[in-house]
């Protein structure tokens, strides 16, 4: 789905917002980085996750 042109900038998009949205909340909350990134390894996209994977060895 990622690959189909307009859909695909659209999801993207999409998830890269949640994604940064979540790694501020956790900031603002306190949370250090390696866990507001194990946080968005919760993401429902299973590209992000396994982007995030290698980063947290998870």
């Amino acid at each position: 789905m990622l690959k189909i042109p307009l859909l695909g900038t659209l999801m993207r998009g999409e998830a890269l917002s949640y994604l940064f949205t979540l790694l501020a909340l956790t900031q603002r909350a306190g949370l250090t980085l390696p866990a507001g990134l194990t946080a968005a390894a919760t993401l429902p996209y299973v590209a992000y996750q396994e982007a995030l994977s290698p980063i947290l060895r998870i």
